[in-house]
């Protein structure tokens, strides 16, 4: 990783730290706003650690329906970032080094099988699906499949996550 990535890494985290600080003192807006942004960066292939800031958020209590929604909508904007730097940066470069006809099996073979992989990435959350969403962008998976996909699964992990959080902070403090 080269400095400047380091760098502009280091610089959001700061900037969603302030955000988060702000939200636990009693900005509740800057909490969605700082959440969103953490999982829009999460969602993408910016790795931030999204999951162990929610999952740290629920152990303190949160309002367990706006911050599942909020955290699934953040995570499924940075799959759509990826989609959408894959299908208009990288595809041009692909079908450079193959033959478009190759590249349309390829295709044709990825929105036909392609879902299936994509529904056990998002749904299981060690997988990364963030690079999964990259594929798809690639090879034009369509969206009215990748959204709600992405979504569901995005809102089911949250959902598990926001719960252990709770748990965890239940047996800790007494929350």
């Amino acid at each position: 990783m080269n400095k400047s990535k380091i760098r502009l890494s280091l610089i959001a985290s700061i900037v969603i730290v302030i955000f988060v600080i702000s939200g636990v003192f009693g900005h509740q807006i800057y909490k969605y706003i700082s959440l969103f942004l953490i999982t829009t960066l999460g969602g993408s292939i910016i790795p931030v650690g999204s999951p162990f800031i929610i999952l740290g958020g629920a152990v303190f209590g949160v309002e367990r329906v706006p911050f599942i929604i909020i955290a699934a909508t953040g995570y499924t904007t940075g799959f759509l970032i990826n989609y959408y730097l894959a299908k208009f940066l990288g595809k041009s470069y692909v079908v450079e080094r193959m033959s478009e006809e190759r590249y349309e099996s390829i295709s044709r073979s990825w929105n036909r099988w392609g879902l299936l992989l994509l529904v056990a990435f998002v749904f299981i959350f060690i997988l990364p699906a963030p690079i999964l969403a990259l594929f798809c962008g690639l090879f034009s998976v369509r969206l009215y499949y990748f959204i709600p996909i992405t979504f569901a699964g995005n809102l089911f992990n949250s959902y598990i996550i926001v719960v252990l959080g709770e748990s965890i902070g239940n047996l800790f403090y007494g929350l």
